[in-house]
């Protein structure tokens, strides 16, 4: 039993019948751990403990200059991190490193743009929260356009963007 639907009873205003938990009060008892898991679909999604050692195969899959978005520090900082990047030089990938330090704009992404576009990246990988998972798409699909994001930005821009793009990993 992975939640107990009873431990979900409740109104909004966090009240809960007799015996039941408000539903924003989960039992801890209720939960178990999620097994690892891959899904068969497109895009391949594999899901559990330790899945960043296979990101270096993935990743040559695609080509050999890998394009990797972090955070801004804590990552960098770790022991994954030093063993991805030794993993990834032993399979002679070429990888550089850029930082997105916060909610990426238009100028942020458009700056990564000229500064990645003549580089032939083939796969861009994002590891960290939302801001860096943001940037990782933008840049996935405006590097093959290296045009301003802006001009395809929902109700601010006039163009359409051809759908094409370069692979993109989180």
């Amino acid at each position: 039993k992975a939640v107990d639907a009873a431990a979900v009873a409740g109104g909004m205003d966090g009240k809960a019948e007799a015996g039941r938990y408000p539903y924003h009060c989960l039992s801890y008892r209720s939960f178990k751990m999620v097994n690892d898991f891959v899904l068969s679909r497109v895009p391949r999604i594999l899901f559990g403990n330790g899945k960043l050692s296979v990101l270096p195969g993935l990743v040559k899959a695609f080509g050999d200059n890998l394009l990797i978005l972090t955070g801004r520090k804590s990552f960098l900082k770790s022991k994954q991190a030093d063993k991805l990047i030794g993993e990834l030089k032993s399979k002679k990938i070429k990888l550089t490193l850029e930082p997105i330090p916060h909610e990426p704009s238009p100028r942020i992404i458009d700056d990564l743009v000229r500064k990645h576009s003549l580089k032939a990246v083939s796969v861009v990988v994002s590891i960290g929260g939302g801001s860096v998972l943001d940037a990782g798409k933008a840049l996935s699909a405006m590097l093959p356009l290296g045009e301003p994001v802006k001009d395809y930005l929902e109700g601010v821009g006039t163009r359409k963007h051809p759908g094409t793009k370069i692979p993109f990993i989180a």
